[in-house]
């Protein structure tokens, strides 16, 4: 009959529902172990008020997804209920798949759902002396709680999707914050491993290179939470904030040096070796170089009136019309026009 009630299309019936089951739990006795059952999956060996709890587990992971605000809010306080009663050798098997649809809300457009979806978070990795913190931590840090809501998550900024992996950059920074900031107040900093602490800091330098300002903010925040937490958090972040020190002054540095952004020189061009100013200049149709050639109509070098290359120190014949070409070797080598009635000899 509850499950019924929990997929009825009536939304007011969904969450009178789930509230009414959070009553019975909350007046109950607390876990039992199912009569008879000598094997199975060790979730459906335990009981909540008659209902098995992986059966708790399966009503509630599409009871977190559901898009009526009433009824994710009657959810969450549920899922934070069950943590507390299960024993914590179950617990962390009961709450993994569930994360996934309760931190995806993260991006819901309520902010009732929002803020619900961080109090929810905040309330379990307390539970147990902050015993589930780590594990959140975890998942929101690898990007596991996204992967069947929200395309694969990416720090440096670029879009896919619409630009829902980069929406989920920020508030995943914001919730790591809170966690850290939370365990620091409980005195649990040492509850974390260093393998968490690394997977942390190296998703905060990712989003330290995000093109969006505000996340950058909360990158650095995270770094900031964890160097006050003190311990190996704080050596751990140390350790990330030098990198980036260094990365920054690398990238300066090859900003600043000189002729990174010129083109090379491949070789010398006639009439474009720059003045005493260092401009390089190339003469257009019909301007007249130093040397005294001009371009003709055709694009090439043509000899002026007095029949002389100057700066070749040859002097040819007054016959004038030649015109001055580079061949295929890269040499100069003149032509001879036709001339009507003059031939020279």
């Amino acid at each position: 009959a509850l499950t019924q009630a929990f997929a009825s299309k009536n939304w007011k019936a969904r969450a009178e529902s789930i509230a009414k089951l959070s009553s019975e739990l909350a007046s109950g006795d607390g876990v039992k172990e199912a009569s008879g059952e000598d094997g199975g999956p060790l979730l459906s060996q335990y009981v909540l008020s008659g209902l098995r709890v992986s059966t708790l587990q399966e009503q509630l992971s599409g009871l977190l997804a559901d898009t009526v605000t009433a009824v994710f809010v009657a959810a969450s306080d549920l899922l934070s209920l069950i943590c507390a009663q299960l024993p914590l050798y179950i617990a962390p098997l009961f709450l993994e798949p569930l994360l996934p649809p309760l931190v995806a809300r993260l991006l819901d457009t309520s902010n009732k759902v929002r803020s619900k979806a961080v109090e929810t978070t905040m309330e379990v990795a307390e539970l147990h002396g902050c015993a589930l913190s780590e594990m959140l931590a975890q998942c929101v840090a690898s990007g596991s709680a996204w992967c069947s809501n929200q395309p694969p998550p990416t720090p440096g900024g670029s879009l896919e999707r619409n630009g829902e992996s980069d929406r989920s950059t920020r508030p995943r920074l914001q919730l790591l914050v809170k966690l850290v900031g939370r365990l620091h107040d409980r005195d649990s900093v040492a509850r974390w491993s260093d393998e968490t602490w690394k997977s942390l800091c190296e998703y905060s330098t990712k989003a330290a290179e995000n093109k969006n300002g505000d996340v950058r903010k909360e990158a650095a925040a995270l770094l900031q939470a964890m160097l006050a937490a003190g311990g190996r958090a704080e050596q751990i972040a140390e350790h990330a904030c030098n990198q980036l020190k260094e990365l920054a002054e690398a990238k300066a540095k090859q900003k600043l040096r000189p002729g990174t952004s010129m083109r090379p020189m491949t070789g010398a061009r006639l009439g474009t070796a720059g003045g005493a100013g260092g401009a390089a200049s190339r003469p257009g149709t019909g301007a007249k170089t130093d040397s005294g050639l001009s371009m003709n109509g055709t694009g090439k070098l043509s000899l002026n009136g007095t029949g002389k290359l100057s700066n070749l120190g040859g002097t040819l014949g007054s016959t004038g019309g030649f015109t001055l070409n580079l061949n295929s070797t890269g040499r100069l080598s003149t032509a001879n026009r036709s001339r009507a009635g003059n031939t020279g000899s």
